[in-house]
């Protein structure tokens, strides 16, 4: 399978990037078909777990990676390890978002279990990155309308549990007039 950032790529560029930044590495770069972590690294007396993937072409592809190195990820979980990395190429970010949105609790129950567990976005072609928690990829939708009875957001737009301005309970009474005055069960999931 073709890749647009290969595996390799993406560990050389950190393993560069960890070394400016102060870490020890304490293993080299594998060689093809050698098991084990990718990148052990160590700084500040805290330890990193690290596994690095590419980025393909093909869709499906991708997320069979990413379903692989979250497994070798969490594989590694010893008692003396402190972060459990995955490392991926910076155009994984775009779809983060999405993929945690479809998992949601599931996602966030894994984030909760796995307080270690990081996403580090590489940037191959600049020579840094980004670290994440694995939680920090839920959307937490802020809603940025000031209008109160705003109909859009009291019966579907606002999404935002801690809302200020659209709160559960107007959202529940606009529901429930809407329900009144269309004799009918308002044909959207509940927002709150």
């Amino acid at each position: 399978m073709s890749a647009i950032v290969e595996n390799k790529k993406t560990e050389v560029v950190l393993r560069k990037i960890l070394k400016k930044e102060g870490f020890r590495l304490r293993n080299s770069q594998r060689r093809n078909g050698e098991t084990g972590v990718d990148i052990e690294a160590e700084k500040n007396g805290k330890k990193y777990f690290i596994e690095v993937i590419g980025f393909k072409k093909s869709p499906p592809a991708r997320s069979k990676d990413f379903y692989e190195v979250f497994f070798r990820a969490i594989s590694r979980l010893k008692a003396d390890v402190d972060y459990l990395v995955i490392a991926l190429p910076k155009r994984f970010g775009d779809g983060l978002y999405q993929r945690a949105a479809k998992y949601g609790m599931g996602w966030e129950r894994i984030g909760q279990v796995f307080p270690e567990l990081k996403i580090w976005l590489v940037d191959t072609e600049k020579g840094d990155y980004r670290e994440t928690s694995w939680n920090e990829w839920l959307i937490v939708e802020k809603c940025l309308c000031a209008v109160p009875d705003c109909g859009k957001c009291l019966s579907i737009n606002c999404k935002d549990k801690a809302c200020l301005v659209h709160s559960k309970e107007a959202k529940k009474s606009w529901r429930l007039r809407w329900e009144v005055s269309n004799k009918k069960t308002f044909p959207h999931p509940k927002n709150y």
